[in-house]
């Protein structure tokens, strides 16, 4: 990672303003000033400010119900749980979904995982208000129409009961798992992502968080560099 890139992720500015401190001299490691841009092989400081040089955050949080996924709202905001408040949002759950939410600085690996066209499976607890058929069932595994005119196939179905089970999906449309239901005269009453791709929420209390495992980091490229 170059310099300037530590310098950004460590809030010191811009792309354009920590270049200017670093021509200025305003950056230094413990044998040298540094007076240009390069791959950062050592501890560096900005004046008498140690730096971290692993700046790349990787969160995994419980969402509990109710939060929005917003950095600026009047309402409860899911960042103001975690201990910083410049991690990004990998996709949304919206106010009345619950679980598995994973939050990064890494803006380039945020937005390869964001794109339809890697798949990256994400799981599903749900509780509906009617059971479902064996009619329904048969839609949900075979694909179902939502918004009129959208095909949307679900991954994987398992009941548990006809009113609970999981169900994965990899195209996360908005409101697609409601829609899918409303579509089956059907409603939700409960939902909860309990994981994405491998990684899971196991445990993890409401509205805990965790860093991610190098594992869990390494996983998440893997997902976007087939």
């Amino acid at each position: 990672m170059k310099i300037s890139e530590i310098l950004i992720l460590n809030h010191l500015g811009t792309k354009k303003q920590v270049r200017k401190l670093i021509r200025n001299g305003q950056i230094s490691s413990l044998k040298e000033i540094i007076r240009e841009d390069r791959e950062a092989i050592e501890q560096i400081f900005y004046l008498d400010r140690k730096l971290d040089m692993k700046p790349l955050k990787y969160y995994l949080i419980n969402k509990p119900l109710g939060y929005l996924c917003s950095h600026k709202s009047k309402e409860k905001c899911l960042i103001d749980l975690l201990p910083d408040y410049h991690l990004h949002y990998v996709g949304r759950l919206d106010r009345a979904t619950c679980g598995l939410m994973i939050m990064t600085n890494d803006k380039k690996l945020r937005k390869k995982l964001m794109l339809p066209e890697f798949k990256i499976t994400r799981t599903y607890y749900f509780e509906c208000l009617y059971e479902l058929s064996d009619g329904d069932v048969n839609r949900l595994n075979y694909g179902v129409i939502i918004d009129k005119n959208v095909m949307t196939y679900p991954e994987s179905l398992t009941l548990y009961t006809r009113k609970k089970g999981t169900l994965i999906l990899r195209e996360g449309k908005y409101h697609e798992i409601r829609k899918i239901f409303l579509s089956l005269n059907n409603q939700i009453t409960y939902l909860k992502r309990i994981e994405y791709g491998d990684i899971l929420l196991e445990d993890l209390k409401e509205g805990k968080y965790r860093e991610l495992h190098k594992d869990e980091i390494k996983h998440l490229y893997d997902l976007v560099n087939h």
